[in-house]
């Protein structure tokens, strides 16, 4: 199904431009938010695969800014620079972010989750985004 060029959330360019852009259908299994985010990057900047590799990037910058407030929160400004840094040279990270896959958003929704888990030691109610970005990060890899 998935070969080395494409992935399974990679969409092929569209080719009558002039219709309604057709998003493959999700069922029960697939997860849900990944498609949703990819669709408010194509309402910005068009159906193309390059909207696909920016809500890549973003999603990847992102989780590097939360991988630091985590950080930072628990050991400081010195160390948590230097767990930024080791993690944006991850080639993992590097390849799923240029695939398109949605393992950037899982990781930006894992860290973020952490960080209010954090965050409700010092004040309770951070608990509740806790568990709200526990769901979004379930609903953007099923499999997790």
């Amino acid at each position: 199904m998935c070969n080395k060029l494409t992935s399974t959330y990679t969409r092929p360019l569209p080719r009558n431009t002039a219709g309604p852009s057709r998003h493959p259908t999700a069922t029960s299994r697939d997860p849900h938010l990944y498609p949703i985010n990819l669709d408010g990057c194509d309402k910005i900047l068009g159906f193309t695969q390059g909207a696909t590799r920016v809500a890549a990037i973003v999603s990847s910058l992102a989780a590097l800014a939360g991988t630091y407030l985590c950080t930072r929160d628990l050991y400081g400004k010195g160390k948590a620079l230097l767990v930024t840094a080791i993690l944006s040279l991850s080639p993992l990270l590097v390849q799923n972010t240029g695939q398109g896959y949605s393992e950037n958003l899982v990781l930006l929704l894992f860290v973020a989750t952490l960080w209010a888990i954090l965050r409700s030691l010092e004040r309770p109610w951070f608990i509740v985004a806790a568990g709200l970005l526990a769901g979004l990060g379930y609903l953007a890899k099923s499999s997790m």
